[in-house]
């Protein structure tokens, strides 16, 4: 088995999907993962173990026709505005379609936890280490929609032909060892490795079931019988290009018809919970950005997840937004490895200098046309949290007084000028110098849709004396971001944070593996073998103390692993602590989830209830949110 920085790969839980403003992986919103007996408006049964979260369902069907015989959305909540390539095979990138309204999850997250959704039942020990086993048992009425039962074979062929396709550290398999079928509906997975219950639970039960045993048999056996790279590689091409002609699924709604600029999905009236679902049909518009003004003011959508609320959405009556505070946002990074930001001091220089809070005013106003008096508003609820690799929440979740031990970097010009001075920096008549005695102009990327935030950032270093050069480069994620940061500037924009549900208070081995794992941030920010940090926790001006880049990777593998509270608030402190003062990315934004809503037909869950949590339109179709109104 490879092996990364002298770890195990399989040591390491990679985050799945895009994280950050991306993020769109819904899970479970507490950090502790604690079982007992869930209350929920929605009828489960749940199992013990980990006190399988349960309660019951209202099944009760309601009378009367609905106002509404389809729920309208736009397409790119579900994965695209222009259908004629999309198709149904998941394996294909970027090709698929409609995987939340088709596929069902074996439990819904909701506000305390998870509810039993395509799994009646889990068991889930409190400890979990190398040997340890975890059942799942599915639910007797779950069916594909031919009639065909849904059974443990189909999840356990799903689960291992993720682990060939997408590799060793794809979902529970970064400490999973094997994962059978033991009866026709109950699967065991046993553990080759310890880890947080918490982590493990909500990186399980958030799967959905999407491979159905007998069409993708055959290309399981093909995997298990390749003998060498080359031809699991084969293997793996042909799963990705294959076209899904008839599309199937297990969830509430399936697939009824596609055209280039619409697909439509209808009811299953033998999903196993039909009676708590009234919207006979969902309607998926293939609708452009820059009409989706118009189409609310029109009424031809019922809802849109932005990052951005839109004013004038919410200035009709029937429309309502829900917003929260995510456990990611926009931010700065750094080339750890570059000749001036790779001094620790520079970094903190720069955080002395930034001051986000006009900037993201003039970022709304320009990204989503919000009126300035509404965004200054916006604005208090996006203020980033101390720089310390975690959210404002999860901030104040682990730390009573996080001023007390953290270093803010408020704008400090004076401040910012005497760390630059000891790195060896210097200023003439208002320009900083670099070591070498040239006018500091370093490159800054200005990505397609940042430009504001860029240009923002980039007058403020003027206004320092530092002569940054804007430089246009092409989109974020396509160009930009894979790259890592450019090795000539040495700084760039950046996402922070990231959780499998974007939910601002998970467990924090989350946001603290990206920045130095394998997987996502850490090799883009060209960590160096070593690096110094003033000790102990709390003192900045504390003895420097060397660590290597594995000596904080044994520090995140620690926290993924251990199920000790004491341990982990300890692990929590020492992280946070080495990011506030070694700075590898600053935040500037925290990133706030808006769902824009229509009410003139539709109720949604209630706010503060279990299933008002995540992305309204998608995460509780099972339990029949949202609901139609009825004649």
């Amino acid at each position: 088995m490879a092996r990364e920085n002298g770890l195990s790969r399989r040591q390491w839980l990679v985050l799945t999907g895009q994280v950050g403003a991306a993020a769109a992986i819904a899970g479970c919103p507490s950090d502790s993962g604690d079982g007992g007996t869930t209350p929920t408006d929605t009828a489960m049964t749940g199992d013990g173990g980990d006190g399988g979260d349960g309660g019951d369902m209202d099944t009760q069907a309601q009378a009367g026709e609905p106002l509404d015989p389809e729920f309208t959305i736009p397409g790119d909540n579900l994965g695209g505005t222009s259908f004629s390539n999309k198709q149904f095979n998941q394996f294909v990138p970027g090709q698929t379609f409609g995987i939340p309204l088709l596929f069902g999850r074996l439990a819904t997250p909701v506000r305390s936890g998870f509810a039993p959704a395509m799994a009646e039942s889990w068991s889930i020990p409190s400890t979990l280490e190398e040997g340890t086993t975890v059942t799942v048992t599915i639910r007797e009425d779950a069916n594909w929609h031919n009639g065909d039962p849904v059974t443990a074979q189909d999840f356990v062929t799903e689960m291992k032909l993720e682990r060939h396709v997408y590799g060793d550290n794809f979902n529970v398999w970064a400490y999973t060892g094997s994962v059978e079928a033991t009866g026709e509906k109950t699967v065991e997975l046993t553990l080759d490795s310890p880890v947080n219950p918490s982590i493990f639970k909500n990186q399980l039960l958030n799967s959905r079931i999407t491979v159905k045993h007998d069409i993708y048999s055959d290309y399981l056996a093909r995997f298990e019988e390749a003998q060498n790279e080359e031809e699991e590689k084969e293997v793996r091409s042909d799963i990705q290009s294959e076209t899904i002609e008839d599309p199937y699924g297990n969830n509430a709604f399936k697939f009824d018809r596609k055209s280039s600029d619409r697909v439509r999905f209808v009811k299953n009236e033998d999903f196993w919970n039909a009676d708590a679902v009234n919207v006979p049909a969902w309607d998926v518009r293939g609708i452009a950005f820059e009409n989706l003004d118009s189409a609310v003011r029109s009424d031809t959508i019922e809802f849109k997840a932005r990052t951005w609320p839109i004013s004038g959405w919410t200035e009709k009556a029937n429309w309502e937004v829900r917003s929260r505070v995510g456990s990611f946002g926009e931010g700065w990074a750094f080339n750890l490895s570059h000749e001036y930001f790779g001094q620790r001091k520079v970094r903190q220089a720069f955080a002395h200098i930034i001051d986000f809070a006009p900037i993201f005013v003039d970022w709304a106003v320009a990204a989503a046309s919000v009126p300035v008096g509404k965004a200054e508003d916006l604005r208090e609820q996006a203020m980033p949290t101390i720089p310390n690799g975690l959210s404002l929440q999860q901030t104040n979740h682990w730390f009573d007084n996080p001023e007390d031990t953290f270093t803010a970097y408020e704008k400090d010009d004076e401040k910012a000028m005497s760390l630059l001075r000891e790195a060896g920096f210097s200023k003439d008549d208002g320009t900083v110098m670099t070591p070498d005695g040239d006018p500091w102009e370093p490159p800054i990327p200005a990505p397609g849709g940042w430009r504001p935030f860029i240009e923002g950032i980039a007058n403020q270093l003027k206004e320092f004396g530092i002569n940054a050069q804007l430089q246009q480069t092409g989109q974020f994620w396509s160009q930009l971001f894979p790259n890592g940061v450019p090795e000539d500037g040495g700084t760039t924009p950046w996402l922070w944070g990231g959780t499998p549900d974007g939910s601002a208070n998970p467990h924090p081995f989350y946001p603290f593996e990206p920045y130095v794992g394998d997987g996502y941030y850490g090799p883009r920010l060209n960590w160096p073998d070593e690096v110094e940090v003033p000790m102990p926790v709390g003192n900045p001006d504390g003895s420097l103390e060397t660590m290597t880049r594995q000596d904080i990777v044994d520090r995140v593998v620690a926290l993924q692993q251990t199920s000790d509270d004491e341990e982990i608030q300890t692990l929590t402190k020492e992280l946070a602590w080495i990011h506030n003062q070694l700075l590898p990315a600053i935040p500037l934004r925290q990133g706030i989830d808006n769902q824009h809503f229509s009410t003139d037909h539709w109720e949604w869950p209630p706010e503060g209830s279990e299933h008002d949590f995540a992305n309204l339109a998608f995460d509780h179709i099972e339990a029949g949110w949202p609901k139609a109104k009825l004649e």
